[in-house]
């Protein structure tokens, strides 16, 4: 027996994008996330979206006005969290940028960070692993100068530590 035309064929349709929908998505990714930039909610909206991108921008615009989107707060706790661990200025830009924040936004952020608390967090860092005296083997000199470089901080920091 014949199948005459589309009979017994199912077509699948995507549902409409509404606003609606596409704040919901947003909404979802902030409780799942905690927090998001703008960057990767943009992405996850093209993502998720892709058939219909109509509603994205007013999306976005949406939530930056309500200030549900805000990258500076954002940033501003990630950089506290990243500045109680024991890391260097360095790995915390690199971080950050790794997150999708701008150079501009970072070092706006960076500028602050006094260099005795990074001069702190490199001593403890050697006390922890070499005790408090001086370091007068070269091979030990060199081998925590590297592991310190490698953590984040910078050369005048290190030779200070030391």
């Amino acid at each position: 027996m014949n199948n005459p035309g589309n009979i017994g064929i199912i077509c699948l349709h995507k549902a409409p994008v509404t606003f609606a929908s596409v704040i919901q998505h947003i909404n979802r990714l902030i409780e799942r996330e905690g927090s998001c930039t703008e960057k990767l909610i943009r992405q996850s909206l093209n993502k998720a979206f892709k058939h219909d991108t109509s509603q994205n921008e007013y999306a976005i615009t949406y939530m930056l006005e309500r200030d549900v989107i805000n990258d500076k707060r954002y940033i501003k706790n990630l950089f506290v969290s990243y500045s109680s661990r024991c890391i260097g200025i360095n790995n915390i830009k690199k971080e950050l940028f790794k997150k999708g924040f701008s150079k501009a936004l970072i070092d706006e952020h960076i500028e602050g960070v006094d260099s005795t608390s990074q001069l702190k967090k490199a001593i403890a860092i050697k006390e922890r692993k070499y005790g408090k005296g001086k370091i007068t083997e070269q091979k030990v000199y060199v081998k925590l100068f590297r592991y310190l470089v490698g953590r984040g901080f910078d050369a005048n920091t290190i030779t200070q530590a030391l």
